[in-house]
Parts: structure tokens; C-alpha cells; sequence
């Protein structure tokens, strides 16, 4: 995936981090293929962990993990030739990050008082 999608993330970090976003089974041995399959939550993290790992000691370190996740999507949904519906484009040009945390706020509020 790393290489399809162009991250420019080693290898071996690919694997550990796969391995840290598996979440613990009970029994492995009964079905070796269990250990090459991920549920939601540990894609998830997994995506995360690249996402951190790529923008970390770099001009962008201090984003948001959304909007590091949303710039590694672009480039892994189009090696699948997959279109994202959503992207935080606007606040990721802004480099804002006061700026994120105060519509991260309002946004907040306005979630709130509509599930009432």
C-alpha cells in the first residue's frame, strides 16, 4: 500500500505498526488467516498510526490528526481509484491551528443541540 500510494514510509514501520493496530485474539492457531484481516476500529488506528508517523518532524506536525488522515487518503483512495465524498481542504489550506479548535467548538455545539 505505502509503495502503490507513494507515503514514503520504510517498510518494516508498515508492519509494526499493522501489527500495533491488531487488536488481541483469542485463538490464532485455529485460523492462520485471522492475523491478515482487520476490523474497523484497527483500520482506523492503523491509518492513524501512518498518518502520524509520515507528518511527524515536518512543517505540518502541529495539524490535527483529521487533517493529516485526510491528505494520506488522497493519495491511497486514488491508487484504488476511489473518490472521498468529505475533506477538511479548507482548513488544511489555512494552517490555522488555533483556528481548527475553534470551529472543532462550534461545530461541537451545534451537534449538541441538534440531537435534542
Amino acid at each position: 500500500m505505502s509503495k502503490k500510494a507513494e507515503l514514503n514510509i520504510n517498510d518494516n514501520k508498515m508492519v509494526i505498526y499493522y501489527a500495533e493496530s491488531l487488536q488481541t485474539r483469542l485463538d490464532t492457531l485455529s485460523d492462520l488467516s485471522v492475523m491478515k484481516k482487520m476490523n474497523y476500529v484497527e483500520l482506523l488506528c492503523f491509518i492513524s498510526r501512518i498518518a502520524h508517523e509520515i507528518f511527524k518532524e515536518s512543517k505540518q506536525e502541529n495539524l490535527g490528526l483529521h487533517l493529516k488522515i485526510d491528505q494520506i487518503l488522497t493519495p491511497i483512495f486514488a491508487e484504488y481509484k476511489i473518490t472521498k465524498l468529505f475533506t477538511f481542504k479548507e482548513e488544511a489550506d489555512g494552517e490555522g491551528v488555533g483556528d481548527d479548535s475553534e470551529s472543532d467548538g462550534s461545530d461541537g455545539g451545534s451537534g449538541g443541540s441538534g440531537g435534542d
